[in-house]
């Protein structure tokens, strides 16, 4: 399926490569690419500041560097399920707003998605994909999403934080493995891991920590509760906040209540 438009390019079927740099600097608004392409070369889109819409192949195999870079106007796309490698660059600086990435996908190259300022939720479902460096870095929206991969280890400070703060919006949603990593990182940054939390006011964040993050996490949490509620009020309204906070303190609160009571009632 292809956008109607007054500037729309369809790729003449048969084709089974887009060379490098082929419609780079173009004003199209919309691509339609056959299913006989396999490969979209390097800087193939660069810098079609008005491209909105695309259709990629399920054929689709490669999404060379810099493929998409600049495309500002580009607020989605559907990455085939064939798909198997996504270059570095190649959608640098665009407009996406959320980005899922298939089973199939082997490498996101290095800054793939660097400087997307308003992509908001990122999937990589492929539990053997690998994630170049900062292949996600620089995407200040980024605030939900599943990596299937796990936790960066060797990645840049500022790489880490990005991902422990995705990885709170579902933790229930990582492996052991991941979750061992996320929960050490955690212990020795929590301050910094919340002081962002509650500064951005990442409501989704707080509400998987609370409901999904392993235990010793959960209790580091309770046992500064006071001074981030605190906190909630010294950078202003956070009512949804202070709401889950809240309710995680008289749940714990509660549930010690119950203890106590079964002890008077029913001595051993």
């Amino acid at each position: 399926m292809c956008w109607k438009s007054n500037q729309l390019l369809i790729i003449e079927p048969g084709i089974r490569s887009i060379e490098p740099e082929a419609f780079a600097e173009t004003n199209w608004t919309g691509v339609c690419i056959p299913a006989s392409v396999e490969r979209i070369g390097a800087a193939a889109f660069m810098n079609c500041t008005e491209l909105e819409a695309v259709t990629l192949p399920e054929g689709l195999k490669e999404i060379g560097e810099g493929a998409f870079t600049g495309c500002i106007s580009l607020k989605e796309i559907v990455l085939p399920k064939g798909l198997v490698s996504i270059g570095e660059m190649a959608f640098f600086g665009t407009g996406l707003r959320k980005i899922t990435i298939p089973e199939s996908v082997r490498t996101i190259g290095e800054m793939a998605f660097w400087d997307c300022g308003e992509l908001r939720s990122a999937e990589v479902l492929g539990k053997n994909t690998k994630l170049e460096k900062d292949a996600f870095g620089a995407c200040p929206s980024l605030a939900e999403g599943y990596f299937a991969p796990g936790f960066p280890v060797s990645g840049s400070p500022s790489e880490q934080l990005q991902m422990i703060l995705v990885w709170c919006t579902a933790p229930e949603r990582y492996d052991d493995d991941t979750n061992r990593l996320a929960e050490t990182y955690f212990h020795g940054n929590e301050e910094l891991i919340m002081e962002q939390i509650l500064q951005d006011n990442r409501e989704r964040a707080m509400k998987g920590i609370l409901e999904g993050a392993p235990e010793t996490v959960q209790i580091l949490l309770s046992e500064h509760m006071d001074r981030y509620l605190l906190r909630c009020e010294e950078i202003g309204e956070r009512q949804g906040m202070q709401a889950l906070l809240l309710s995680h303190l008289t749940q714990r609160e509660k549930n010690a209540s119950d203890a106590d009571f079964s002890d008077d009632v029913f001595p051993l």
